[in-house]
């Protein structure tokens, strides 16, 4: 399992990722409308190149020379193949704990998750109620359950900062031992079940 953070700026966490790894993906999960959407500033990046998956020769070129790849809003990261990448930023923190562990297949060493603001975990609660009023009440409660998992989840990490990262970086050279960045379900007090152990 690769160490997990959060942070309430991911234009920060992708600059200070640059500098010690080669590629940076930048995975955005818009699930609602327009209006919940926090969209990812990909003119502050600095540092390294900054490329788009909408345009297959840019995902080749990330793949070749590394940098930074911002998926597309309407991007299936199922039917994507970025490869290999030694990190990944989430613009938009996940609704699902089984989205995170899907993202994460092919990333090698470090996760930074953006901490939404309490408005948006109201917002997506009442997206689930009011996207479809058809769906039974039952599926709208298991979906705002899982939010919520997820919720509670991200607040349990510790946040990423310089100090975090100089300690990642030490524990990879092997001048420190590996720490337990990374919370497991039972941290949080969720059952270990088939959604948390499916990494």
């Amino acid at each position: 399992m690769i160490p997990l953070y959060r942070t309430t700026r991911p234009e920060i966490a992708v600059n200070w990722l640059v500098k010690h790894f080669e590629r940076v993906l930048v995975q955005q999960h818009p699930e609602f409308n327009d209006r919940l959407r926090i969209r990812f500033r990909a003119d502050m990046v600095k540092g390294a190149d900054v490329y788009f998956d909408r345009v297959p020769s840019q995902l080749i070129r990330w793949q070749e020379r590394g940098g930074v790849l911002i998926t597309g809003l309407r991007a299936d990261p199922v039917k994507k193949v970025f490869g290999k990448h030694d990190a990944i930023v989430w613009s938009e923190c996940p609704t699902r704990l089984k989205l995170l562990y899907r993202d994460l297949k092919d990333v090698t060493t470090v996760g930074v998750i953006r901490q939404r603001p309490d408005v948006l975990w109201k917002g997506y609660e009442e997206a689930i109620r009011t996207r479809r009023p058809d769906y039974p009440i039952t599926k709208q409660l298991q979906r705002i359950k899982l939010l919520y998992q997820m919720r509670a989840f991200v607040d349990a990490l510790p946040g990423f900062s310089p100090v975090g990262l100089a300690r990642l970086l030490r524990a990879l050279e092997g001048e420190l031992p590996p720490s337990r960045a990374l919370v497991s379900c039972a941290d949080v007090g969720l059952a270990p079940d088939r959604t948390c152990s499916t990494l």
